[in-house]
């Protein structure tokens, strides 16, 4: 999972609510939840408030953008394994290769790092 260079286990606890959209898009959203991320190797664990939301449209051309907003837990391919807290996006071609790492406004915290 991610980037971390061990074995680690997710949780999530509370509610999630995910809305199809009209236009093939995807809305979720996660009042009051939280990750408990655990590094299986050394036991070390740190559990993250994540109510944000995550919302994916279809671009005419087939890429996937996904917007990250408030806080959430994302593994992308470059930014790794993070909390991101603020205004976030990536974007997968339609063969699911990415186009567009993580980026935005706001702060990535490192999951990896804090468990190691």
């Amino acid at each position: 999972m991610g980037h971390c260079s061990f074995p680690m286990q997710l949780e999530i606890s509370d509610k999630t609510k995910t809305m199809e959209q009209g236009n093939g898009g995807v809305i979720i959203t996660s009042p009051g939840a939280f990750a408990t991320v655990t590094n299986t190797d050394n036991g070390e664990q740190a559990t993250f408030n994540i109510t944000g939301s995550v919302s994916t449209t279809t671009e005419k051309n087939g890429d996937q953008v996904t917007t990250l907003t408030g806080r959430n837990f994302a593994i992308d391919p470059e930014a790794g394994t993070v909390i991101a807290i603020g205004s976030f996006t990536f974007t997968f071609d339609k063969k699911g290769n990415l186009v567009q790492p993580l980026e935005g406004e706001g702060q990535l915290i490192d999951v990896c790092e804090l468990l190691a």
